[in-house]
């Protein structure tokens, strides 16, 4: 028997085998397949990313369903390929190209890949050392791939992958996956470490000389202007690359796991996120058919803090340049790779177009809060304002910590408003807008933010205590040139603002010794007065709802390191987010411990301190049953009491543990359960949207506690991660991040940057 292949024309037979077939453009068998099949095995090869691409696949069903695929499709007599038997085989004859290879389905666990030409031979010997490669490493990884059966003579067998379809979208695990690839052969150096640096050079070099006038000229010149830019000297992270991470190459497997196959292209020491720009970048052209613009903003809105720390290893990364080096050598490969094809299909006009876009518009990095500072007071040069508080100072050079109170009329605050939402070098901004000013939480590119009052109206609650346009009037240039309110209406200012709040004035303020002057009667008096209480109920109603609070909840065995992050975390969300914070151990409390009842409030408080985790001796169901249903009426009347108290007055409540304990670590709070109990009752409790469960491994979690033993640690750390990743699926609006804490800087980034997801 003779092996089928497109490398020679195939032979037509005696009658031997009956096949069909769907053929490409030209005419010549695509994919080939016995008449005798009584399923598609052959749309193993044909994604489902699209809604064209899976009607496709439903009608081919449908017309095997019906047993009229002898009617529907090409016939032909061929040679059957070497070693199949029975009707279940299916051969793809490959795309056009000097990487054309053919793929086999041999049988239900068995695909042969066969090498057509000597690029294709070379990236199947590549694919060989990959699967090689990942075997050594296949009980850590948290995908499947097809293990290595055979490779010889061209040839490569390996083991077929359940295909239960694919996603049309970047998911949880596929960033899981990326998370353990970098993890696994993480490395970092310089940009000339990078194994490919000199091929792409290189490539550039010979795609000049070429001058292969297919090749746009302006798309040559641009990519020498990128390489040129790039300063080999610059620290990057590298990671293992799959190299053609698409929809179409990961496969829902059995169980819903994500299984990755076609690893040819893959390499070692790759610039982290390579993986992640391709699944972006082929969907949203092969598949989606969209612009570059589209495909950057779907790679943007993709990157929230824990996608960034998983494949890059860092939540405030510089995304745009590990994406200039993933553009530079993707369309360097691909543009030698097609110069030396003959005939060029219309997916490679597709490609050149939204290259050229990609680097004619990649957005540079943003201005940074200084340059953004310098460029605000610019515009205010264009309004009558002065600034509250700033004295001599530049206020370029405030730390982040510090907000900016401008004074200003409500007709130039809106123009500041629709001015900041477009500046370069912004990426968000929350408004909350009242009566009398608009305050701006503004997001910047690099992560940084600055916050705005922009006021127009000085008041306190209801009540009108200052003149802003006189003070403006009367204002005064400091010595960096910007207008400030001058320093007999600062003191004033300082007196009112801080004597009406019932406060002493901060000790960083130099207020001169005085009395407080009158409050403004015209406006506080009459109609007006009964303006200011209507204007007051209605921004305190408004406030409420627009610029709520939330819930932060933070888990982890003990020697997790939760006290220390807790305590930098509130500073942070009080000092840079500007929100008060609540903390609370554990449990709403509103009902108070159970040993209260026996030892009082601050005994059984003490008590607890004082004990050792899990050393309870309640063994009693009844009696579990019972703490349990306690604790769990205080999570369900108390978080009404939260919201009420503290979220709708713009507070962010940490929880030090939360109900998740319940679920997994019960003995903790001396309950005696099976984990099903209390998890029937997560759904009636609000879910916190923020929620972090810190973990390492054994070893840095015994030397800094020694509470638990190695196996309960290790028990405890998998359960939660699992019970987090599924309450991620379960309500994917909410953040169920789980973060290896070793790094505390970079730990800390991570949950800052997340927080900072709730200013929109």
């Amino acid at each position: 028997m003779k092996t089928v292949s497109l490398s020679n024309p195939i032979q037509l037979t005696d009658r031997q085998v009956r096949a069909l077939y769907i053929a490409n453009p030209d005419g010549s068998p695509r994919w080939i397949w016995p008449a005798s099949a009584t399923e598609p095995t052959f749309l193993s090869f044909y994604p489902a990313g699209s809604l064209r691409q899976r009607a496709f696949r439903l009608l081919v069903r449908i017309v095997f369903l019906l047993r009229l695929q002898r009617l529907v499709f090409s016939a032909m007599e061929v040679d059957p390929p070497a070693d199949t038997e029975g009707n279940t085989w299916a051969l793809f004859t490959g795309t056009v190209g000097p990487n054309r290879k053919e793929v086999l389905i041999q049988d239900r666990h068995t695909v042969v890949k066969t090498a057509v030409g000597i690029a294709s031979r070379r990236n199947i010997d590549n694919e060989g050392w990959a699967l090689r490669f990942l075997s050594h490493r296949g009980d850590r990884l948290p995908f499947a791939f097809p293990r290595l059966l055979k490779y010889r003579n061209d040839q490569l067998s390996m083991q077929r992958l359940a295909d239960r379809g694919t996603w049309n979208r970047m998911t949880s695990v596929h960033t899981e996956a990326l998370r353990a690839l970098r993890t696994e052969f993480a490395e970092s150096g310089p940009l000339r470490q990078w194994t490919e640096w000199r091929d792409v050079q290189k490539c550039l070099r010979d795609l000049n000389a070429q001058q292969d006038e297919r090749l746009p000229s302006a798309l040559l010149s641009k990519l020498g202007e990128l390489a040129a830019t790039l300063d080999p000297e610059t620290t990057v992270r590298y990671g293992f690359s799959h190299g053609d991470f698409t929809p179409w190459n990961t496969l829902r497997t059995d169980g819903d796991q994500l299984g990755i196959i076609d690893w040819e292209l893959a390499r070692d020491g790759m610039p982290v996120g390579y993986d992640f720009f391709h699944f972006h970048l082929q969907q949203g052209i092969m598949v989606a058919r969209k612009s570059w613009a589209a495909i950057y903003q779907d790679i943007r809105a993709e990157l929230s803090p824990l996608v960034k720390l998983a494949v890059f290893g860092s939540a405030r990364v510089d995304v745009d340049y590990y994406l200039r080096l993933y553009l530079l050598h993707h369309i360097t490969y691909y543009s030698t790779v097609y110069a030396r094809q003959e005939k060029w299909h219309p997916q490679i006009h597709w490609q050149l177009d939204v290259w050229a876009d990609a680097l004619q518009c990649l957005a540079p990095a943003g201005l940074t809060r200084p340059e953004l500072i310098g460029n605000l007071f610019g515009e205010l040069e264009k309004v009558d304002y002065a600034v509250l508080k700033l004295g001599d100072q530049d206020p370029r050079n405030l730390p982040q910590e510090s907000d900016l109170d401008i004074l200003m009329s409500r007709s130039s605050a809106n123009g500041i408003i629709e001015w900041l939402a477009g500046a370069p070098g912004v990426e968000r901004v929350r408004t909350i807008r009242k009566s009398f000013m608009a305050s701006l939480a503004v997001v910047l590119n690099d992560g940084q933010l600055l916050h705005l009052d922009l006021i127009w109206n000085l008041k306190r609650k209801a009540t009108v205590f200052m003149d802003a346009a006189g003070m403006i009037a009367r204002g005064c240039t400091n010595p960096y040139g910007f207008v400030t309110v001058n320093q007999e209406d600062t003191d004033d200012y300082l007196r009112l603002f801080y004597g009406l709040n019932g406060q002493a004035i901060p000790e960083k303020y130099e207020v001169a010794a005085g009395p407080a002057p009158a409050l403004p009667r015209r406006e506080n008096r009459g109609l007006r007065k009964w303006r200011n209480r209507f204007d007051y109920l209605r921004d305190t109603l408004f406030t409420a709802w627009s610029n709520r609070g939330y819930l932060v909840t933070f888990s982890g065995v003990d020697g997790a390191g939760k006290s220390t992050v807790i305590g930098e975390v509130t500073g942070l969300i009080d000092k840079r987010i500007r929100r008060p914070v609540k903390v609370l151990r554990h449990r709403p409390s509103l009902l108070p411990i159970l040993s209260a009842y026996v030892h009082g409030k601050e005994g059984a408080e003490q008590r607890s301190v004082e004990r050792l985790p899990r050393t309870g001796n309640n063994r009693s169901v009844l009696s579990s049953i019972f703490r349990f249903g306690y604790y769990f009426a205080d999570y369900l009347v108390g978080q009404w009491y939260i919201y009420f108290r503290y979220v709708l007055r713009g507070y962010a409540v940490v929880y030090d543990r939360y109900y998740y304990d319940f679920i997994l670590d019960a003995r903790r709070s001396n309950i005696e359960l099976p984990a099903f109990v209390p998890r029937w009752g997560l759904p009636f409790l609000m879910k916190p949207r923020y929620n972090f469960f810190l973990y390492a491994d054994a070893d840095t979690i015994l030397a800094r506690k020694q509470e638990l033993d190695r196996e309960t640690i290790v028990d405890l750390t998998t359960r939660y991660r699992t019970l987090f990743a599924e309450c991620q699926q379960s309500y994917p609006d909410r953040v169920f991040a789980s973060l290896e804490n070793i790094h505390l800087d970079e730990t800390l980034t991570t949950i800052e940057e997340s927080l900072k997801t709730a200013i929109r």
